[in-house]
């Protein structure tokens, strides 16, 4: 009767306040409720309350707001009430995917797909299944299914592009970019066309999923992106397009344009409201463009507010990237590794959870970090708290995982060399030189690989009296 009484006597602004207690109050008496339309305006509610909760980052009680919900309604509703049933089903799925929880997620959108009569009713659902298959480290199935349904929508990649065409793609939007660059972001008309709109949503997603393993496809995508908002318009995803493409810029020498493209991301990024993009975008900029020009020291700031800008707002994945970022930044400008040690295994613990990827490749990280507070057997390997460099290496060479084979033989290339075994450490540069020659790397590691791989040399030249 409270529930009620708060409901019917509540202004729409006095609702939007107390929608927590009045749900609350009328989900303790819900087995009593006996009018259908009743609980219909009910299952309103909570979907009201559970979208709030979602705002505040209170996710857990957003996903059983959404399930009181979902538990009024039955099969008839999915005629009566379609979008209602189809926002319920959806939030909620998006609630689950940021608690973890897969399994309840992947139930939720099952029955999403099944209910579906058009593409346009499963796309919000296909969002959240590419962002957690691409998070769970399943690239390829993300890969196929977004392409699935762009392909639906109008546009087409290729699933196994090879380096060459993504050079060309790279060229042929550089040459785009210059004949446009001059004008102004406020110049630029803004993109109308709905599937458009809906393709630049699904390349987004694919553009943070692909850098670690899959470059060629980043760079098609990042391509496209751009390409799309030189004929379209401009849209919040613009911005992810043209900061990632500052990234390759940046990358292959041309830092100076990747600065100034990195620049046009951000106010592309302030034309819009929406906190979606905000994190991928500072990803790129902090991450993998500022960082040619600007002290590393000053960026350390922007990654923390970042990272608690993407907790806040349920963008986990790139939060935890950011914090991957904040790490290796940090170790690499000098910070003091003992308190340091703590914040790192903090972060890592929230990437287990949230990330397994920023997990897996923040370890050599921790275990180069313990090795040089004396807290392992054997100082120049790999081996210890934190992991196997003989175990992990020989899981990223099997699959594929170039990222992670670099950054293990780099911080052991480190160790190397600051303990004096120079020939291990020259060859152990020779090792990692064609992974760094074969994709795109920040200038972190690759100033780092390029500064010791060069110290080894010199020291060997001085000790064998050779100019190799």
């Amino acid at each position: 009767q409270l529930g009620r009484m708060l409901w019917k006597l509540s202004s729409a602004e006095e609702l939007e306040t107390l929608i927590f207690t009045v749900v609350d109050q009328l989900h303790r008496g819900a087995c009593l409720m006996k009018d259908h339309d009743e609980k219909v305006h009910f299952a309103k509610l909570c979907l009201m309350a559970g979208k709030k909760a979602s705002t505040i980052s209170a996710f857990l009680p957003a996903s059983r707001y959404l399930n009181f919900g979902i538990s009024l309604l039955g099969e008839a509703d999915w005629e009566c009430h379609r979008d209602l049933c189809l926002d319920l089903y959806s939030s909620a799925s998006e609630a689950y995917y940021v608690l973890g929880d897969y399994a309840s997620m992947e139930g939720h959108l099952e029955l999403v797909f099944k209910k579906a009569l058009s593409l346009g009713e499963k796309l919000r659902a296909y969002s959240t299944l590419i962002t957690s298959l691409g998070v769970r480290q399943n690239t390829r199935a993300a890969l196929n299914t977004a392409n699935e349904v762009i392909g639906q929508l109008g546009e087409y990649l290729p699933l196994l592009p090879t380096s060459h065409l993504a050079r060309l793609e790279v060229l042929k939007t550089q040459k785009l970019l210059d004949d446009w660059e001059a004008f102004s972001v406020d110049e630029m008309k803004t993109m109308q066309c709905a599937d458009k709109l809906m393709v630049m949503k699904f390349l987004s997603l694919l553009s943070r999923f692909t850098f670690t393993d899959e470059q060629a496809f980043f760079a098609l995508v990042t391509c496209r992106i751009v390409q799309l908002t030189l004929s379209h318009g401009i849209c919040k995803e613009s911005a992810v397009g043209f900061a990632s493409f500052a990234a390759i810029l940046c990358a292959t020498g041309n830092v100076d344009y990747g600065y100034r493209l990195g620049k046009l991301a951000s106010s592309t990024l302030g034309k819009f409201p929406s906190k979606d993009c905000h994190i991928s975008v500072h990803i790129a900029i902090y991450g993998f463009v500022n960082v040619w020009i600007e002290p590393m020291q000053s960026l350390l700031p922007f990654y923390k507010n970042s990272i608690e800008e993407g907790m806040q707002y349920g963008d986990t994945d790139d939060a935890m990237t950011i914090a991957h970022l904040y790490i290796t930044s940090a170790l690499y400008s000098g910070v003091v590794l003992g308190p340091f040690l703590e914040k790192m295994r903090a972060y890592s613990k929230q990437m287990l959870e949230h990330s397994p990827l920023m997990n897996t490749l923040t370890k050599p990280m921790l275990q180069f970090t313990l090795n040089l507070l004396g807290r392992s057997a054997n100082p120049i390997k790999l081996i210890g708290e934190e992991m196997n460099e003989d175990t992990m290496l020989t899981n990223a060479e099997e699959g594929g995982d170039s990222f992670l084979g670099s950054s293990i033989y780099m911080h052991r290339m480190w160790l190397e060399y600051l303990f004096g075994e120079y020939e291990l450490a020259a060859k152990t540069g020779k090792r990692h030189q064609p992974i760094m020659e074969a994709r795109m790397m920040g200038p972190r590691k690759y100033c780092t690989h390029v500064f010791y791989s060069g110290l080894a040399a010199l020291a060997l030249a001085r000790k064998e009296g050779t100019q190799e």
